[in-house]
C-alpha cells in the first residue's frame, strides 16, 4: 500500500473535475483497506472513498484528507448455483458481461450503467425496471470504526429507490456482493445486454465527461404522472417520472453554463465540455433545481455523491 500526496481528483472521476486530494491510496484487498483506515485514524485524517469515479462530483478545492480508491477487482462465477460474486471495485458492466457469457441472466437491464459493484450496491443502481435489490443475494461489508466484517442479507441491506443501508449508514463500506441469477443461453443473454446498451446510447451518448444521471427521478403528483404517460406512452414507475423529462420541460435541454452543459439527448446528464469546474456544475444544477421547483413544485434531489464540499 502506497500513500500518495497531492493527487488531482479530476484524474479519478468520470466528470474529470476536482481539485487535489492531500493524501490518496489505492487499496486492492480488504487487508490493504484495513491498513488504510488505520493510517487515517492514526494520523487523525478525514477520509472518503471512491472507486470507478462515476456518480461523483469532487470539489475544486479537493479533499483535505485521505481519499481511498477501492480497487478490489476479483469476481467468481458459480454456474451450478447460478451465482456470481464480485468485489466492490469491479465494473458493473464487466460483471454483467461475465454473467451473460456464463449463461446467467437477470442483470442485463443494468448493462451500461457506469460505476462499480460497491457503488451500485450502495446506491441501489437500476435501469429499465431492474435494480440491484432484485438480484443481490447478500453483501459483505466492513465497519470502518471497528474493522468488523459482516455479511448482510438482501433484507438487511434495506434497499430503497437509489438508496440502501450502506448509503444511510456511512460507517459500513461494501467489500463484495453476491448475485443470484437464472440460467439462460449465453448468446441470448449477451444479445439482450447489447440491446439495452443500444437503447441507452439512443437516450444519451456514453463515455463522456459526466457523472451519469445527476438527479434522482422524483415522486410527483397524479396530474404530472398522467401528463408524462400521455406524452411518452409509457407508465410512470412507483409514482416517479424521469428527472430528465422535468428538466427538459423546464427549458434545460442542451443548456450550457460556461463549460458545463446538460445533455442534448438526456437533460439529466450534466457534461463537462472540457474545462468545467465543480463551481460551474453547481451553478448550473442549482438553476435546474430552482426552475423545476418553480414550474412543477417538484424538488429534485441529487443522485451524484459530492466529495470535498
Amino acid at each position: 500500500m502506497e500513500i500518495q500526496e497531492n493527487i488531482p481528483l479530476r484524474e479519478h472521476t468520470t466528470f474529470e473535475i476536482g481539485g487535489v486530494a492531500k493524501y490518496f491510496v489505492i487499496v486492492r484487498s480488504k487487508e490493504e483497506l484495513q491498513e488504510a483506515l488505520e493510517y487515517a485514524q492514526t494520523k487523525n485524517l478525514a477520509f472518503t472513498f471512491i472507486a470507478g469515479g462515476s456518480n461523483v462530483l469532487a470539489s475544486d478545492s479537493g479533499f483535505d484528507g485521505l481519499v481511498i480508491k477501492m480497487a478490489l477487482v476479483k469476481y467468481s462465477i458459480d454456474t451450478e448455483g447460478n451465482e456470481i460474486q464480485a468485489e466492490a471495485g469491479v465494473s458493473l458492466m464487466e460483471v454483467i458481461h461475465a454473467a451473460c457469457s456464463a449463461g446467467l441472466t437477470g442483470m442485463e437491464p443494468m448493462y451500461g450503467i457506469p460505476g462499480t459493484i460497491g457503488g451500485a450496491v450502495r446506491g441501489n443502481a437500476g435501469a429499465f425496471g431492474t435494480e440491484v435489490l432484485d438480484v443481490v443475494s447478500h453483501v459483505t461489508a466492513i465497519d470502518i470504526e471497528s474493522k468488523e466484517i459482516r455479511t448482510f442479507t438482501n433484507a438487511e441491506c434495506a434497499f430503497d429507490y437509489r438508496n440502501s443501508f450502506f448509503k444511510r449508514t456511512s460507517k459500513w463500506i461494501v467489500l463484495s456482493a453476491t448475485f443470484s441469477l437464472m440460467a439462460r443461453d449465453p448468446e441470448e443473454c449477451i444479445k439482450k445486454a447489447k440491446e439495452i446498451l443500444a437503447t441507452r446510447n439512443e437516450r444519451q451518448i456514453q463515455n463522456i465527461r459526466s457523472a451519469g444521471s445527476f438527479f434522482m427521478n422524483p415522486i410527483v403528483s397524479d396530474k404530472l404522472q398522467k401528463e408524462f404517460e400521455d406524452e411518452k406512452g409509457t407508465p410512470a414507475r412507483n409514482g416517479r417520472v424521469p428527472a430528465g423529462w422535468l428538466i427538459e420541460k423546464a427549458g434545460f435541454k442542451g443548456v450550457a453554463k460556461d463549460k458545463a452543459a446538460t445533455g442534448q439527448r438526456s437533460s439529466n446528464y450534466v457534461i463537462n465540455l472540457g474545462s468545467a469546474t465543480a463551481a460551474m456544475v453547481q451553478e448550473l444544477t442549482l438553476e435546474m433545481q430552482k426552475s423545476v421547483e418553480e414550474k412543477f413544485g417538484v424538488k429534485l434531489e441529487r443522485e451524484v455523491t459530492q466529495v470535498g464540499f
